[in-house]
């Protein structure tokens, strides 16, 4: 999700269902920064798709707070406790016409259908 909020897509898209259960699967091979990517934001990013949880951040001995402890958020000023407070103000309130307004989202068509994925039965292999 930090990925895609500070680029705009996911790291592992594609058109075609399969091939993004195949990227996620070998993230380390298809996790790729655009140029200019916060390399703290891409440590925060490549830490949290560890492959194995047992490598994750968040998963190790420090628990949460390696995440919220991490040089990414506190460089930029993110303050936890004002978060837990309901306190944290928004960097960007995007305009609306109305309580309802959708103009900032993309438009598609409501009946895309997305198949079943049917790949192979060994996803974890590589491990």
């Amino acid at each position: 999700m930090v990925f895609e909020l500070l680029v705009g897509r996911t790291p592992f898209q594609d058109d075609h269902q399969p091939e993004i259960f195949k990227k996620i699967i070998h993230s380390e091979r298809y996790l790729n920064f655009p140029r200019g990517f916060d390399p703290q934001a891409a440590d925060l990013v490549r830490r949290l798709l560890s492959a194995n949880p047992a490598f994750r951040m968040g998963n190790l001995v420090g628990g949460v707070n390696d995440l919220k402890s991490h040089r990414w958020f506190s460089s930029n000023g993110f303050d936890w406790e004002l978060l837990e407070e309901r306190r944290m103000h928004t960097p960007y309130i995007p305009p609306l016409k109305e309580p309802l307004d959708t103009s900032h989202f993309d438009d598609y068509p409501e009946d895309d259908y997305v198949p079943r994925y049917t790949g192979p039965q060994h996803v974890f292999e590589g491990f």
